[in-house]
């Protein structure tokens, strides 16, 4: 009996215990100001981030890579069958506690009969930060 209670008692500390350390924020959607950045040409992208490209190009993806001095922001559109695919920024602003991105997917103005396997991506790159990154739709 007294076997049980210590392993309740220890049970509720440490549901406790997470609970406090736990915690839900509300992420704002509202722009605070706008974010200077840099589109980065595939020549300056750097090693680190060419392998993170390398191990997702196959499918799409949308993630963040952050150095002590920059973030970058990756947004691939996966294999694609044909050239002259584009990526347009349409949005890059920061909120209270995050950095919303927004990025348009174009197919090539031509289309050829002529298959050329390509991956189209963007790399983005903004100070570094610890915000959230929140990809827009």
């Amino acid at each position: 009996m007294a076997k049980c209670r210590m392993v309740l008692a220890f049970t509720v500390i440490l549901v406790g215990i997470c609970l406090c350390s736990c915690k839900i924020e509300k992420i704002s959607s509202e722009k605070t100001k706008d974010v200077e950045y840099t589109i980065v040409p595939e020549n300056e992208i750097p090693q680190e981030v060419k392998k993170v490209i390398d191990e997702k190009k196959g499918s799409e993806f949308k993630l963040a890579y952050t150095d002590p001095e920059y973030t970058y922001i990756l947004i691939g559109y996966g294999k694609q069958d044909y050239q002259g695919y584009s990526i347009i920024l349409k949005k890059l602003y920061e909120t209270t506690n995050s950095i919303y991105v927004q990025t348009k997917f174009k197919g090539p103005k031509e289309y050829s009969n002529i298959q050329s396997e390509t991956f189209p991506y963007i790399v983005i790159k903004i100070e570094s930060t610890n915000k959230n990154i929140i990809f827009a739709e």
